[in-house]
């Protein structure tokens, strides 16, 4: 793959950065629901902003693969766009799978009330939102900068 001058990847950054400041600009209007409802918005705003990233990340290092979020794919791109967020949070955000009670991420959280409304993960939001928010927030934030 060919190497992009500093001129140019500039310029890719700059258009990147007005697609992912629109995403930081949207809103769902679930906030009108309380802290659930702000959850839900966040998390849909972070999983979009969590795609984008993932196809830029493709773009830059010729990988294929799905648009679908995957974990191993989204730590990548945090990691090749230097992002100030751990691994860590990333798995406590955007962790798939069932999850285990008192555990659970963010999307798992967000599959288990949307999907199956859920009261238990209801509860689990409620006691967790404000951490998950700030740290969806955190991600979403972020600019990218020339490499």
């Amino acid at each position: 793959m060919k190497q992009k001058t500093k001129k140019q990847q500039d310029a890719l950054n700059k258009q990147r950065n007005k697609e992912l400041r629109s995403v930081q600009l949207l809103d769902p209007g679930f906030s009108c629901q309380g802290i659930v409802g702000e959850f839900i918005g966040t998390y849909i705003q972070s999983e979009v902003f969590a795609k984008k990233l993932q196809t830029y990340y493709r773009t830059d290092t010729g990988k294929s693969g799905k648009e679908d979020l995957n974990l191993g794919t989204l730590k990548a791109a945090i990691k090749h766009f230097r992002f100030s967020v751990s691994e860590a949070d990333i798995s406590g955000l955007f962790k798939g799978g069932p999850g285990i009670r008192g555990s659970k991420s963010a999307r798992q959280l967000r599959n288990g009330y949307l999907h199956a409304l859920s009261v238990e993960d209801k509860k689990e939001i409620e006691e967790k939102a404000n951490t998950f928010i700030s740290k969806m927030k955190l991600l979403i934030g972020h600019e990218l900068v020339a490499k």
